[in-house]
């Protein structure tokens, strides 16, 4: 009944079902904008549909107006559904079957809302397709891992599911499963064994891959819900992830990307877990880990029992983790038959790419400047897909921040100051002061990585989407002599091999040389070993900013402002100018714009000079002379009064473009002659808007 005492009549469909057909049921709504049935429960798995009247009756009192779609899988059944809609009659290609000699029997039969027809088999043995993946235009099949409304069901929105034909199923014909497929079905003596260990580094390297680059795309209508169990029985079945581990893939690599419209996040996991339960392949069948055997954590030391001698012929003296390479995998030609594509960019400064997916790089900066507060806005950047001054990120990138210096209650509140309560989704961070150790040992004089390298992979290994790593600073990870140039490249190569196998870009904090008071743009700025800069891809620079250059850029308080700067970039010109960034009173970074700051301060001298004058300017007078030098000296010179650095030549032309986009100078015929020239006219000063959006301006080569 429902709560209005009428008699509800989805429901005993439902029970009808249950009762007569021993089937399995689940609650659904439907889905308006998808134009599909929206399980209210996790129906493939455990307790998620039933074939007890009483919790059917249940699920209707939890969600009132819903309706029950069947469970082929649990209910022994298969269904051919013929289509009759968007122009397609699937009656007429189960005709064509028909000449071929092809037939349906009489069986239990359903009419759609469509004017098509659901045709129930006894057995789940019938793949699930699509159109012309299966039996051809118009005809789908569902059977194990699939589901149809319970006959008898009334959707509002979309019509009535009319029994035509209570005659028992039947055995489903052979020609069906012949050429539609059978069902992927489960050995529990086989399939259902693990043949590589799961979430193993190489099977999430390839499932990133397969799904950016190769995996189908899920298009309503047109086969998306064949497609979408095709990508899930890669993931968890033939590449041996845990439905978890897919799952987050599936909603940062594809979902997006080629659902359209893109799939819940109850129901992609209802698709795992159909392929975890139906799919043929053994867990990991297609990972590189199942045709390889391990590589030992260690190499055999030549002459351990077991290992190969050195000099005798055929024989290797070490076990190699990385095979010799030969002609074959080192050629360029082969590999470059066509135009590779571009490195992925992860953060852009200024629009250009600074920092490149698979990567190494580091922030240099002296104790207490910001460098922590710094790192952690990038991040926020970095998971929302934001900006933090000049940084942009174009889309979210799951980030995790490793803190080995401030203890918890410390860092969660800075990220408090930072996020507020928006902290992003995809945004991670933990501090491990205290509670790791460093990442490399000494074993005799050679670094070798330590049991902490191990803890690192292994917690990487458990964040599957993860695609930026900050650890906060070097000195709690490092563990090595920070001035032996061969320790710190040994430490960047570990880096680069972190990157590799779990797809990832590291970036990590380290602190400038103590007692040296030289800030500014230098490689010096990094202390230690030089090999950690010439092993990182982009180092940056992070300093006070000094008296001077307060004065040079208008700015009053000095003390309060940091600069950074590219010390090292592998894949963008070094920034035309410093980018500055003020601290709060909550010790936040908060940009300011240098070149925004100095054409306003120009702009606010050289206004006020064309009203003063009375005369008439043209751009190029006011740039170089032209016929009234004298006058426009002036003007130049009052401009470099005011900005000691001012260049005439260079920056006359930016400030005057700065006043028009402004809305302060236009540009209008001025003059008595015939061939009227084109003067600047200053506008009152009501009109004046200088703007406070950093990002018109920013730190851009047009302007600095």
């Amino acid at each position: 009944m429902t709560q209005s005492g009428k008699p509800d009549s989805n429901l005993e469909a439902a029970l009808g079902f249950v009762r007569d057909m021993s089937g399995w049921v689940f609650p659904s709504r439907w889905d308006p904008k998808r134009k599909t049935h929206r399980p209210l429960t996790a129906w493939s798995k455990e307790n998620g549909s039933t074939n007890d009247p009483a919790q059917v009756e249940a699920w209707a009192r939890a969600w009132p107006g819903c309706y029950f779609c069947v469970n082929l899988g649990e209910s022994g059944l298969s269904v051919l559904d013929v289509d009759k809609k968007h122009g397609i009659d699937g009656m007429e290609t189960l005709q064509g079957h028909a000449f071929s000699g092809r037939t349906c029997p009489k069986t239990y039969t359903v009419k759609t809302p469509s004017g098509g027809f659901h045709f129930f088999y006894d057995g789940a043995g019938l793949k699930n397709t699509v159109g012309e993946k299966g039996l051809g235009q118009g005809l789908d099949t569902r059977g194990a891992g699939g589901m149809v409304p319970v006959p008898g069901t009334v959707i509002p929105e979309k019509g009535a599911y009319k029994i035509v034909d209570d005659t028992l199923p039947v055995p489903l014909p052979a020609w069906i499963p012949e050429i539609a497929g059978a069902a992927r079905q489960k050995d529990p003596g086989q399939s259902s064994v693990p043949v590589a260990p799961p979430d193993h580094p190489s099977s999430l390297h390839l499932a990133r891959e397969y799904l950016i680059h190769d995996a189908p795309e899920a298009i309503q209508g047109h086969g998306g819900d064949a497609a979408t169990y095709e990508v899930a029985c890669h993931l968890v079945r033939d590449l041996g992830l845990t439905v978890d581990t897919a799952h987050d893939l599936l909603l940062n690599h594809w979902n997006d990307a080629k659902a359209s419209p893109p799939w819940s996040f109850e129901e992609l996991r209802t698709k795992l877990e159909n392929a975890k339960r139906y799919g043929q392949n053994p867990p990991g069948a297609k990972s590189p880990a199942a045709a390889f055997p391990p590589v030992p954590d260690t190499l055999d030391a030549p002459g351990a029992a077991g290992t190969p001698q050195a000099g005798k012929a055929g024989e290797s003296a070490k076990k190699w983790p990385f095979d010799p390479l030969g002609w074959e995998q080192t050629l360029v030609r082969p590999r470059l038959f066509e135009e590779p594509p571009k490195p992925e960019t992860m953060l852009f400064c200024n629009g250009r790419p600074l920092i490149n997916k698979g990567t190494v790089a580091i922030l240099a900066a002296k104790g207490g400047t910001g460098k922590s507060y710094f790192l952690l806005s990038l991040a926020k950047a970095l998971a929302e897909g934001g900006v933090f001054g000049p940084f942009e990120a174009k889309k979210p990138r799951p980030v995790l921040y490793l803190g080995g210096e401030d203890s918890q209650e410390e860092l969660d509140w800075r990220l408090w100051e930072i996020c507020g309560k928006s902290a992003p989704e995809k945004m991670g961070a933990v501090s491990v002061s205290g509670k790791t150790g460093q990442l490399m040992k000494l074993e005799g004089q050679n670094p070798v990585p330590s049991v902490w390298h191990d803890w690192l992979r292994e917690t990487l290994r458990l964040h599957p989407c993860l695609e930026f790593l900050i650890m906060d600073p070097l000195s709690r990870f490092y563990g090595l002599q920070e001035n032996a140039n061969e320790h710190a490249t040994a430490f960047i190569a570990m880096l680069e091999g972190i990157c590799a196998e779990f797809g990832l870009t590291v970036m990590f904090s380290h602190h400038t040389p103590k007692g040296d008071k030289k800030d500014g743009p230098s490689q010096n700025l990094v202390r230690g070993a030089s090999g950690f800069v010439d092993g990182a891809r982009c180092v940056l620079g992070m300093w006070e900013m000094d008296s001077s250059s307060a004065k040079l850029h208008n700015i009053e308080d000095s003390r309060n402002c940091v600069l950074v700067d590219t010390l090292k970039s592998n894949n963008t010109p070094r920034f035309p100018n410093w980018v500055a960034f003020r601290r709060t009173d909550n010790g936040v970074l908060e940009h300011v714009p240098l070149a925004y700051n100095r054409m306003k301060t120009l702009a606010e001298v050289l206004i006020p000079c064309l009203e003063e004058s009375g005369k008439e300017f043209s751009k190029n007078e006011l740039i170089n002379g032209g016929k009234k030098p004298e006058d426009t000296k002036k003007i130049a010179e009052a401009l470099k009064a005011k900005v000691e650095d001012f260049a005439r030549s260079r920056d006359m032309p930016r400030v005057i473009e700065y006043c028009i986009e402004r809305g302060r100078l236009e540009e209008i015929k001025g003059g008595d002659s015939r061939n009227k020239r084109k003067v600047l006219k200053p506008k009152g000063a009501d009109a004046v808007d200088w703007g406070q959006n950093a990002g018109e301006w920013g730190e851009s080569p047009t302007i600095q």
